[in-house]
């Protein structure tokens, strides 16, 4: 099999391993066992709803493609590997999901971040206040 079309077989993996994370992110939140821990993709979830974080893991997916073809023209070697990495790397976050739905107890996780309600259910277009400033008036830096 040339470099080239491992190129294209993986990145037909890659998308079925793309849907399969959106799939799992979708029945951890809406079963209250965990939460999206990458903040962009969150924040996509918190203002657009499922759809955008569809969209968003899309897009996403659509991005390593083009950038796996543009490479290919030129690095068809390089390409191939780039495209195992990124499987590998959807691969790990699966297999993490995977292990949160096992475990599958919501006190088992930590509190949903703000924008998600009880039971990690969305608060559509919604963006959470800032904390209340300490009350002896000082001021210290918060994580965000």
């Amino acid at each position: 099999m040339t470099a080239k079309r491992f190129c294209v077989a993986g990145l037909a993996f890659y998308a079925g391993l793309s849907l399969t994370d959106f799939t799992l992110t979708f029945v951890i939140i809406r079963e209250g066992i965990g939460y999206e821990s990458n903040p962009v993709a969150e924040a996509w979830l918190h203002l657009h709803g499922w759809k955008g974080l569809a969209v968003f893991k899309a897009l996403s997916a659509l991005v390593f493609g083009a950038t796996v073809a543009v490479i290919a023209r030129h690095r068809p070697r390089t390409a191939a590997a780039l495209v195992v990495v990124g499987c590998v790397a959807l691969l790990l976050v699966i297999r993490h999901s995977w292990q949160i739905l096992g475990e599958g107890s919501p006190q088992n996780e930590p509190s949903p971040p703000p924008g998600l309600a009880p039971g990690g259910k969305l608060r559509p277009g919604r963006i959470p206040p800032r904390p209340a400033p300490p009350p002896d008036g000082s001021t210290r830096a918060t994580a965000l």
